[in-house]
């Protein structure tokens, strides 16, 4: 699913600088989208974020259709694997 992300959106970056938030850079054609994903929760409960304008920035980043929570699922289960192997040395 993460794939057919990636080939639908363009780019996709993810950086988290120590002492700074998680941040997800989409890029896809001329248009840049930059999604904070630990803090819109709180942004839009707090109302410092419309919903409306949340919806334009999932459109924007071509993830407005996408169950986000199956994206984290997976991507959970991946870094799972990957220490599971790294653990036993596989």
């Amino acid at each position: 699913m993460l794939d057919e992300h990636r080939q639908k959106s363009g780019e996709i970056h993810l950086t988290a600088p120590p002492g700074e938030p998680v941040v997800y850079r989409i890029v896809s054609g001329d248009v840049k989208t930059l999604i904070e994903p630990f803090g819109v929760l709180d942004a839009l409960k707090t109302g410092t974020i419309e919903p409306a304008v949340w919806l334009e920035t999932c459109q924007a980043g071509g993830i407005a259709t996408d169950d986000l929570g199956t994206y984290c699922r997976q991507a959970s289960q991946l870094r799972a694997k990957a220490v599971t192997r790294e653990v036993l040395g596989a």
